[in-house]
């Protein structure tokens, strides 16, 4: 790819005066921070920027993000906004180890904007840089201004029509509905610019820069200036090509007195890396962030971006994750018991504690007594369970097998740890139709759990597609709430099984999908069993598994993975008992390639907390009985009719249950686990 440059190879280079100028202070810069006849355009740019203004991480892997504390546009979103959109309620106490910088004081204020001739400015974010070890680096506030100005030898090319410059203007603090079509509005108002500046200052002593975290380059100022050019070539007179370079001032205080312009091998690095990142994601760039039309944007779930922390903001994620971290992770490594890798198990625990643990102050509030318990299915080593427990959420976990890490747990844990089978109610049934024996040392729980139960479904292989309906069973008027992480696909029966794709067509709502694939002669299940008289296997194929959207993972064969579409089948069965069930998917902030969380019930728990009609609602008229006990016989009948046409791929629901107790018996008469959760 041409201009694509590896850090490592390039060599050190003189520095150059910059033609920037700021009131008499010099920048400098290199031929080697430049890059050009590039083909991107000034709106992808600022979307870059964007992004880069939000996650720092893409250019340094010791931090964890940035925290906007103020744009004066209102494109970024600060924290509080974010929690506000997600109906989040306010906690001092759930902060986790940056809670007290992120407060805002009165040092959170913006640096004054530096005076570049020629340049007009345009907009001003006061960001926070959160480190990911806070224990080991302190966070820093950084200033940024943006700027634009016009060559008047390129005024005649222009990026968008003359008579969107109409918009064009220095953006004033914005209410609330000017924010919400702004992002567009700015976009179209800078366009058409030949030159664009991005100012980085970092708020630090002005002459030295004492105390920079290491994680931030000892430099007062750095700048990213995009500039169209125009083509040399005499064929290519009407053409301008486009140029990125990065500019820099030293603190006074910092520079060798015999050598003003030398500049370190990390400084040089660090520059080379900047620029080799910017221009990657701008080549990189998803068609989301190169859009100029509202109608050209993906819907959310056609694009990855758009499932992540679309449920929980990711500061709250993270500042949880961090505390967690700091409290539990060296103690439960160091006392570690199995072969496995430690750390591989903690911090993937840690991660999903931290989740469950916001998303429950979402659901419930902020007091842990409200919370009406947790169950984790096949809860493997039993570290999940510790956590939440000792953050204070009653709750239990089970397994077909005990774990030595289990001994490691206080006993008040370890009670709440039971070695257990689980066999599906639907399975116990026809088992004893048939009149199957179970062993008599065997310890079965039939998956019913108390009412209002949060279940936990973390890597629980066999037990993931039986999620949704295990808690429609526990509680038919009012399915319980639920988080099911898939990883390895299995069919009702637990025989390993890969699931077909099932795709939303283009322009259909979530309702208008569910209503589709369960409607009369529409059934997903029973059309993919059935076969075409006439046709090939590539006609079959198109048939059957539509081309899948560009964000969705896809075999060599164009359709979806078996993982994706696992996780299509536990939304597709949780929507099967209803259509207009609140089912959102979400990538999780876990160091596993298993990533996707699936939700189910959240809006039951919301309603709870706020008096109405949740997991927790008591009937007390004959009518609102009466429609309680409807509305369970309806899901009983749901459920039993899923299982039926599920198990009729292992031969029937009897057949299905033979094979999950033959799984039953291989697990627990082995040394390796196939309900382990992890």
């Amino acid at each position: 790819m041409p201009n694509r440059r590896n850090p490592s190879d390039l060599p050190l280079v003189p520095l150059t005066d910059s033609h920037l100028r700021t009131a008499g202070m010099s920048w400098l810069t290199s031929p080697s921070y430049r890059q050009s006849s590039l083909s991107f355009s000034a709106t992808a740019f600022h979307s870059v920027t964007d992004v880069l203004l939000e996650n720092p991480n893409l250019n340094s892997s010791h931090l964890f993000r940035a925290d906007i504390i103020f744009d004066s546009t209102g494109i970024l979103k600060t924290n509080r906004e974010k929690e506000d959109f997600r109906c989040i309620p306010p906690s001092n106490s759930h902060l986790g180890c940056e809670e007290q910088q992120l407060k805002t004081s009165n040092e959170d204020e913006a640096l004054p904007p530096l005076p570049f001739p020629g340049f007009e400015l345009r907009r001003t974010i006061l960001r926070r840089l959160i480190p990911r070890k806070p224990q080991l680096d302190q966070s820093l506030l950084q200033t940024c201004h943006i700027y634009t100005a016009e060559d008047e030898d390129l005024a005649d090319f222009d990026e968008v029509p003359s008579s969107e410059k109409a918009h064009e203007h220095v953006f004033a603090p914005l209410s609330l509905d000017e924010k919400l079509r702004n992002k567009s509005v700015y976009r179209q108002a800078v366009a058409h610019h030949s030159q664009h500046l991005v100012v980085y200052q970092p708020h630090a002593d002005p002459l030295t820069g004492k105390n920079m975290p290491w994680y931030h380059p000892p430099l007062k100022s750095l700048a990213f200036l995009y500039r169209r050019e125009r083509l040399d070539s005499s064929e290519e007179q009407n053409q301008t090509s486009s140029a990125l370079s990065v500019h820099f001032r030293f603190f006074s205080g910092s520079c060798p007195a015999d050598d003003p312009r030398s500049i370190t091998d990390r400084v040089h690095r660090t520059l080379l890396s900047l620029l080799s990142t910017f221009t990657r994601l701008v080549r990189n760039t998803p068609v989301c962030l190169n859009i100029r039309n509202k109608e050209e944007r993906p819907t959310r779930n056609s694009a990855m971006q758009y499932i992540k922390d679309n449920i929980i903001p990711e500061h709250l994620v993270q500042n949880t994750y961090s505390r967690l971290k700091t409290q539990y992770a060296a103690d439960l490594i160091n006392r570690w018991v199995e072969k496995t890798d430690p750390s591989k198990h903690v911090f993937e625990d840690l991660s999903i504690a931290a989740f469950l643990l916001e998303l429950w102050r979402k659901m419930y509030g902020n007091n842990p007594t409200h919370f009406p318990g947790f169950v984790d299915i096949a809860c493997g080593n039993g570290v999940l369970v510790y956590i939440l427990r000792m953050e204070g959420f009653r709750g239990w976990g089970f397994d077909a097998r005990a774990r030595r890490t289990w001994s490691i747990f206080p006993t008040s844990i370890t009670a709440c740890l039971k070695q257990s089978v689980c066999i599906p109610r639907p399975f116990l049934e026809a088992l004893h139709s048939i009149d199957y024996p179970l062993p008599e040392d065997l310890l079965v729980h039939n998956g019913i759990f108390e009412q209002g139960t949060f279940i936990v479904s973390n890597h629980a292989d066999e037990l993931t597609t039986w999620t949704p309906l295990l808690a429609a069973l526990s509680c038919p008027e009012s399915p319980l709430p639920w988080l099911a992480i898939p990883c390895c696909s299995h069919a009702l029966s637990g025989a390993a099984n890969r699931y077909p794709s099932v795709l939303r067509q283009p322009g259909d709502t979530k309702v208008q999908h569910n209503i589709k694939k369960l409607g009369p002669g529409n059934d997903a299940d029973t059309s993919r069993d059935e076969q075409p008289r006439t046709g090939d296997l590539a006609a079959l194929r198109a048939s059957k598994d539509p081309a899948p959207q560009s964000s969705e993972r896809k075999s060599p064969s164009g359709t979806k993975s078996a993982y994706a579409s696992l996780v299509d089948q536990v939304i597709s069965l949780a929507t099967k008992l209803d259509p207009t069930e609140d089912v959102e998917k979400t990538l999780m902030r876990i160091p596993s390639t298993r990533n996707i969380g699936i939700v189910g019930g959240q809006l039951r728990g919301l309603s709870s907390k706020t008096g109405g009609e949740g997991p927790l609602m008591t009937y007390t008229s004959n009518a609102e009985q009466l429609e309680r006990e409807k509305r369970a016989d309806l899901t009983r009948k749901t459920v039993r009719e899923i299982v039926e046409q599920e198990c009729m791929r292992s031969g029937g629901v009897e057949d299905a249950a033979t094979i999950w107790m033959g799984r039953v018996r291989t697990a627990i008469g082995t040394t390796r686990h196939t309900f382990e959760s992890g």
